[in-house]
């Protein structure tokens, strides 16, 4: 069995939740295996929650919701069977919506070739793939659902003054991880971690995240990636005469508006999830200070608190610690390496500190 996904249940089966508590307790990751049906279904009982293709999408998403709530710990969604469902693409984007709010994987048992799940999904930028089995087995091992988080291949960056820094980069960082970059100044590290999310262009190559092609997104779709990628800058970029609360709501810019954003107005639910992020790293209590009164400690805390604010799934940290005296380095290190461990939020981090790079690129992948 793959050691990450091992069974896709039946939600309706008698049965179905003790298997997943038990594939749970073994170290084993599940997905609901939704039915999804016409009208009638010829074959078998789907059961008293199938999704169904007259259904209302308050009544679609009724049901997708209990099956979510009748299985905390699943992982993610898989269609049954490809059926008349997912060729609806009004029906799908309703399930997927769902799938997207719960931040799960999905994959799509495509044995129907008129299924358009997968490529929808890939759209709406759910973590995504497809296979032509039905997943009601034990057996993935033509298909891993945790797909690498990103994967670089051959990637180029040659600027205009003829210095070449990426040179056939290859690159698969998995979900979960902790990288290390490592290397002199000058070597890379910062050009190939703003190549990841393009605030500086490759010349060539292909990026990955979670299926989605960075390399070739469009304004739009870069603006949907880059929300789910929190930076950490080696000099902060804080904006020092504003307060520290204010610095952090900066982190949610990428959801708001053109106006909103220009006024960074807050709504009350932002404001407590900065609160608490600003709690998580030790600096509630500052938070109405100007951020040009802190330490440089302080101020790349508050850089981390504001990446979390974009809900991330992962984090670049160019250099954070580069700037810092050594006690201080390995406090905001220790942070991100809870980052990695606690919430699972994958992080990259570029360093040229020996000791750190061993210490933490050893302690997270344990």
């Amino acid at each position: 069995m793959d050691p990450a996904i091992s069974f896709a249940i039946l939600p309706d089966l008698k049965y179905s939740k003790l298997v997943m508590e038990m594939a749970n307790q073994t170290g084993h990751e599940t997905l609901i295996h939704v039915p999804m049906e016409p009208i009638s279904y010829p074959h078998n009982d789907p059961g008293p929650n199938a999704i169904y293709v007259h259904l209302s999408e308050n009544e679609i998403r009724k049901r997708m919701e209990k099956f979510i709530a009748d299985f905390p710990l699943c992982a993610g969604m898989n269609n049954h069977m490809g059926s008349l469902v997912t060729s609806d693409p009004k029906v799908m984007k309703i399930v997927l919506d769902v799938v997207k709010e719960h931040n799960m994987y999905f994959v799509d048992s495509k044995t129907s070739q008129s299924s358009i799940a997968y490529s929808l999904a890939q759209k709406m930028m759910i973590p995504t793939t497809e296979n032509k089995l039905f997943l009601d087995t034990p057996n993935m091992d033509v298909v891993t659902l945790k797909s690498k988080l990103r994967q670089l291949e051959y990637l180029q960056k040659k600027y205009n003054s003829g210095t070449h820094a990426l040179k056939g980069i290859n690159l698969k960082v998995e979900q979960g991880e902790f990288l290390i970059l490592l290397g002199l100044s000058g070597s890379g590290k910062s050009t190939l971690l703003r190549c990841l999310n393009r605030l500086i262009e490759p010349t060539s190559g292909e990026i990955i995240f979670f299926d989605a092609d960075v390399t070739k997104a469009n304004p739009n779709n870069l603006r949907k990636i880059r929300r789910q990628i929190g930076m950490v800058f080696q000099q902060f970029n804080l904006i020092k005469n504003l307060s520290v609360l204010t610095n952090v709501l900066t982190g949610k810019l990428g959801y708001k508006s053109l106006i909103s954003s220009i006024f960074i107005r807050a709504e009350k639910e932002d404001v407590a999830l900065a609160e608490a992020n600003l709690k998580r790293v030790g600096l509630l209590e500052f938070k109405d200070k100007k951020v040009k009164n802190l330490s440089g400690g302080q101020q790349q805390r508050v850089a981390i608190a504001r990446a979390l604010m974009q809900n991330p799934k992962l984090i670049l940290a160019d250099e954070p610690v580069a700037s810092l005296d050594p006690a201080t380095a390995d406090s905001v290190m220790r942070y991100l390496g809870e980052l990695n461990k606690n919430d699972g939020i994958s992080v990259i981090c570029s360093l040229h500190f020996l000791s750190l790079a061993r210490k933490y690129g050893k302690e997270n992948q344990n």
